[in-house]
């Protein structure tokens, strides 16, 4: 072997060590990384046990001309990976029967229909659930939903499949219909038979542009000076996006389309690092009362709402879960209250009272 070849053959195997060194510092959560990659030359194994290092030469086979090279690398566990687990750095497979027990449970608690078409969406959602927890598979995942007794991953699981996609004032058209015709209503009757205060509800608020944009709709009509005379709740099955929601900070890309005007008046720019976002200033904040809520649970308001927004949540439920939330909302509304839905949405073909007034808004 001449001394050329011997110093390519010691710097490839210096280079190896070295690479899974730094594979080492990125994946320190592994307690097994298992790395392939391609040479053009022939393979090591680089194998750890009491700290000594040893080599060996493994068969090869070729593709292309291009040879394997496997390197497994054990590290000892994480600090605070005792109680975990290890787990697989690819995804486990989510079979039907898996699949169903899931559909079933996120039915039966939150009344969202999961079709056969959103089998590898869930997979690929709870995948992250599976690796907080530590769990490996679906199966022993199923159990140790249903085996808890304060819910609390429950709360998460639902965190991790729901689709939360919301901005500033959408659908305008519903907010064209709030100022030319809700709100004038609204102040007619206050002049007529004196102040009250009304009550919103946006039910699946996600991460709060629906809410803010009720209460600025309001402000900008009404003035700051009647305030007081509204309250919006605002609630949502996920707790990920309410947290968001109280935050109240927002990426300025998603206030594109907002009048400068409206920005200035209800929106704060930050500072800095964060000059490329916004919050929500306290006067339109303090309208509002984020809530953690269960469509399907029993309601308890003491209150009755002047408006109910449940926009493209409805969407997620079948026909019978969707006819029982229209009745609820149907008797948590005040004579002559709204009750509007998404674009896309519809009471057509449903057991309602709701008088039609245009689409996707209805009156009690």
């Amino acid at each position: 072997m001449n001394m050329q070849g011997l110093g390519f053959r010691l710097y490839r195997f210096c280079l190896t060590i070295w690479m899974v060194i730094l594979s080492a510092k990125a994946f320190p959560e592994k307690q097994c990384l298992v790395w392939c990659c391609r040479v053009r030359l022939n393979s090591w194994v680089i194998e750890r046990s009491n700290g000594q290092i040893a080599e060996n030469r493994v068969s090869t086979f070729s593709h292309r001309n291009v040879k394997q090279v496997a390197i497994c690398q054990k590290f000892p566990p994480c600090k605070g990976s005792d109680n975990r687990r290890s787990f697989n750095m690819f995804s486990p497979e989510l079979s039907d029967a898996d699949f169903r027990r899931f559909s079933k449970l996120v039915y039966d608690k939150c009344g969202i229909c999961l079709g056969g078409g959103k089998k590898e969406l869930v997979r690929a959602r709870l995948n992250k659930r599976l690796r907080e927890t530590g769990i490996d598979n679906f199966k022993d995942y199923y159990r140790f939903l249903t085996k808890q007794d304060n819910g609390r991953e429950l709360v998460k699981m639902v965190d991790a499949i729901s689709t939360n996609v919301t901005s500033f004032f959408r659908q305008r058209t519903h907010f064209d219909f709030l100022r030319e015709t809700v709100f004038p209503s609204v102040k007619e009757s206050q002049n007529r038979i004196g102040s009250r205060r009304l009550l919103f509800w946006s039910a699946g608020c996600s991460t709060g542009q629906e809410p803010y944009s009720l209460a600025i709709s309001f402000l900008e009509y009404f003035g700051r000076r009647n305030s007081h005379d509204l309250r919006i709740l605002a609630t949502d099955v996920s707790t990920n996006v309410l947290e968001q929601a109280q935050r109240g900070v927002y990426p300025a890309v998603c206030l594109k389309g907002i009048p400068q005007t409206i920005l200035r008046k209800y929106f704060q720019r930050g500072y800095g690092s964060q000059s490329a976002k916004y919050r929500i200033k306290e006067s339109v904040k303090k309208l509002i009362l984020f809530k953690w809520l269960n469509l399907m649970e029993p309601f308890s308001f003491r209150h009755a709402f002047d408006l109910i927004l449940c926009r493209n949540v409805m969407i997620y439920f079948d026909k019978n879960t969707r006819e029982r939330l229209v009745g609820k909302f149907y008797n948590c509304l005040v004579d002559g209250g709204y009750l509007i839905v998404g674009g896309s949405e519809s009471l057509a073909g449903s057991d309602h009272r709701f008088k039609y007034i245009r689409p996707s808004i209805y009156q009690k």
